[in-house]
C-alpha cells in the first residue's frame, strides 16, 4: 500500500523549470517527523492536523509503506482528512491544490523478480501504470504505440489528447514525429509487439545519440542485421542503453534481435533514458563500473579447463560451470543471471522463471536443481511447472517439500503470463 500526496505548483511557477518535486518516505517515518516538528502539539496526532503541519514549500509528499502491516487504517484517515476538501491551508501559506492517491502493490510484482526495483521505481516517477486489478503484467509485451507514449513522457514532450475517433496514442506519436525520433507512416501498425532492436533505433533517436559504427559485431546475433540497425544497437551498447539479454556457450554477447520488449524490459530501459537525460556523464560512469563487474564475474565463471592432451596435442573446451549458493550452474545459464545478485528476502534460497513447455529450460532447470535438492521432488516441481500447455492457463500456487524438510519449492502462473515461476524457500530446519 502506498499513500501518495503531490501539490499542483502555483500559477506564478515556470513549470518549465520546476517540475513537481518528489519525496518518498516511509509512513513510520512521516508521522515521526510530524509529530518531532515545531508544529507538533496534543491536537496533531488527528490526521487533519498532521497535513497541515506540512510546511507549504514541501511540493510533493510520498507516504508509502511497501511492506504495510497494521498501517492501512492509519493512511485511510489521512486520506480521507484531506479527500474533505479540495484545498488544504498549510501552515503558513495555500500555495496549491492538494490531490490524493491510493497505489496498491502488483499482485505480480514480487521482491524476488529481477525486475522488482525498477518497476516500483519507475512506477513511483510516473513512468509506467498497472493494467487492471493490480496487476503489472511484466511479461506482457508491449506494443510500438506503448514505447513511443514512453519516450514522449520521459522526454517531456508535448502531446495533445487525441481528437474523437483516433488512435489513443495519436498524440504521442504526432510528438515523436514532431521531434525527429519517427517518420510519419514509418511504423505500419503501432499495436505490434515492439522488437528491441526498434526500442535501440528509437531511444538513440530521441536522446540525439548518433549512430555508430555498423560494421562492429559487437552481439553475434545481429550479424546478419543490416549496418543501419546494427549501428543503432551498437550506439545504446555503448552509451550503457543496453546490455542486450545474455552471452552464447562461446561467451558472444547476445542482443535478444527479433524478440519483442515486455513491460518489465520497459520499466528498466524508461529509468535509463531518464537517469541518460538527466545527467549523461553520470549516468555512464555508474552503468561502466557496473558492465564491467559483470564482465569481471563472467570472466571467473567461464575459464576454460583443459581436459587433457589427446593423441594430436590438442585440448577439449568442456562445458564451463559456476557454483552459487550450492546449485551449480552451467556458467552462460540465463538463470545463473537470476540468481546471482542474491535475493531481498533472506529466506529465499533460488529462484527461476521458465518459459512454459519448455523442453529446454526443463532440462536446464533440473540439472541445476538437483545439484542440491532432493531429484525426485525436483521432478515434481517441473512436471507441475510444464503441465502449463496454453499462456491463458493459469497454474495455482503449488508447494513441493523435500523429504528432509529443509526446503519448500514454490510453483505458479498466472493467467496470461507465458512464464511459470519456481521459488526454493529454506524452512530453517
Amino acid at each position: 500500500m502506498m499513500l501518495a500526496v503531490w501539490l499542483q505548483a502555483s500559477q506564478d511557477v515556470d513549470k518549465k523549470f520546476m517540475r513537481i518535486k518528489r519525496i518518498v518516505i516511509p509512513i513510520l517515518t512521516f508521522l515521526m517527523i510530524v509529530m518531532s516538528s515545531p508544529f507538533a502539539s496534543a491536537e496533531i496526532a488527528n490526521p487533519t492536523n498532521i497535513l497541515k503541519a506540512v510546511p507549504a514549500n514541501v511540493m510533493v509528499l510520498e507516504v508509502a509503506d511497501t511492506n504495510a502491516t497494521g498501517l492501512d487504517a492509519t493512511a485511510e484517515q489521512i486520506y480521507k482528512a484531506m479527500k474533505q476538501s479540495s484545498s488544504m491551508s498549510f501552515a503558513n501559506e495555500m500555495i496549491g491544490v492538494a490531490q490524493v492517491q491510493y497505489v496498491s502493490n502488483f499482485s505480480d510484482v514480487k521482491p524476488t523478480d529481477w525486475f522488482y526495483n525498477d518497476v516500483l521505481k519507475a512506477r513511483q516517477l510516473g513512468l509506467v501504470a498497472g493494467v487492471v486489478n493490480s496487476l503489472f503484467a511484466p511479461n506482457k509485451t508491449i506494443t510500438f504505440a506503448e514505447y513511443i507514449t514512453i519516450l514522449v513522457r520521459v522526454l517531456g514532450l508535448e502531446a495533445k489528447a487525441p481528437q474523437q475517433g483516433a488512435h489513443w496514442a495519436s498524440g504521442n506519436i504526432d510528438a515523436a514525429i514532431k521531434a525527429g525520433i519517427i517518420k510519419a507512416g514509418e511504423i505500419k501498425n503501432i499495436d505490434a509487439g515492439i522488437p528491441r532492436e526498434f526500442m535501440a533505433v528509437y531511444t538513440c533517436k530521441a536522446l540525439g545519440i548518433p549512430l555508430a559504427d555498423g560494421s562492429q559485431i559487437i552481439f553475434a546475433d545481429t550479424k546478419n542485421v543490416s549496418p543501419e540497425i546494427r549501428g543503432y544497437i551498437n550506439a545504446a551498447f555503448n552509451e550503457y542503453l543496453t546490455e542486450g539479454v545474455g552471452r552464447d556457450a562461446q561467451g558472444n554477447r547476445l542482443f535478444g534481435y527479433g524478440q519483442t520488449v515486455t513491460r518489465a524490459q520497459l520499466a528498466t530501459m524508461a529509468l535509463r533514458i531518464k537517469a541518460y537525460k538527466e545527467n549523461k556523464e553520470a549516468y555512464k560512469n555508474e552503468r561502466a563500473l557496473a558492465r564491467q563487474a559483470d564482465d569481471i564475474a563472467w570472466q571467473i565463471g567461464h575459464r576454460n579447463n583443459d581436459s587433457g592432451s589427446g593423441s594430436s596435442g590438442g585440448t577439449q573446451q568442456q562445458q564451463q560451470y559456476v557454483v552459487w549458493n550450492g546449485y551449480k550452474f552451467p556458467a552462460d545459464s540465463k538463470f545463473y543471471d537470476m540468481n546471482k545478485d542474491g535475493h531481498p528476502l533472506s529466506y529465499v534460497d533460488f529462484t527461476a522463471l521458465m518459459w512454459y513447455n519448455d523442453k529446454e529450460d526443463y532440462d536446464t532447470l533440473y540439472g541445476i536443481l538437483t545439484s542440491k535438492l532432493d531429484a525426485s521432488t525436483v521432478k515434481k516441481v517441473l512436471d507441475y511447472a510444464m503441465s502449463k500447455k496454453d499462456v491463458n492457463q493459469k497454474l495455482p500456487d503449488k508447494k513441493f517439500t523435500t523429504p528432509d524438510g529443509k526446503y519448500d519449492i514454490w510453483v505458479y502462473s498466472e493467467a496470461c503470463d507465458s512464464t511459470v515461476s519456481i521459488e526454493v524457500d529454506r524452512t530453517g530446519k
